[in-house]
């Protein structure tokens, strides 16, 4: 049976609680921040951010079929946070919408930043990111379009608006 990729999220989200409170018992320190690349499993092992990722959120479903009809070809990359409120608040809204649109693992890419907005491998300066979150939706390399902070109307209407760009 294929799982979704909401489906696969949640025993990620299982597996995490489990190891973290693995590690809890073990005492093993971890960083203050997660900066550069990251990966979802990462983030959901990260300090409080398996409950964070768990929050519900049920996307509008038109929204939700737009980005399915017109996620060919696009990459989202996502400068997060581990400190910041709105990360906390957009990014398991964002998971969601990507979950229920059936967008690629491997067409999603996180980078954390540090309390001054950096990270390792210079990608903030790359692609002009001056606050959290930023998501950046390109095709072939080139930005097709962002949303920073918050979304204007919801995450996945606006989402939808700048695939359809």
């Amino acid at each position: 049976m294929n799982r979704s990729w909401l489906g696969r999220l949640l025993d990620r989200l299982t597996d995490a609680r489990s190891a973290a409170d693995d590690a809890d018992r073990s005492l093993a320190p971890q960083p203050y921040v997660l900066e550069g690349q990251v990966t979802l499993d990462e983030l959901l092992a990260f300090r409080a951010w398996g409950e964070v990722l768990a929050e519900p959120y049920a996307p509008a479903t038109q929204a939700v079929e737009d980005i399915a009809a017109r996620l060919a070809g696009a990459e989202l990359l996502v400068f997060l946070a581990t400190w910041c409120g709105d990360c906390k608040r957009e990014l398991p809204r964002l998971l969601h919408v990507l979950a229920s649109a059936g967008w690629p693992d491997e067409r999603l890419r996180l980078v954390g930043v540090d309390w001054d907005k950096r990270d390792p491998d210079g990608l903030v300066e790359t692609w002009c990111v001056e606050r959290v979150p930023t998501l950046i939706i390109a095709r072939e390399g080139r930005e097709i379009g962002r949303l920073v902070e918050r979304p204007r109307q919801s995450l996945e209407q606006d989402l939808a608006a700048l695939l359809g760009a």
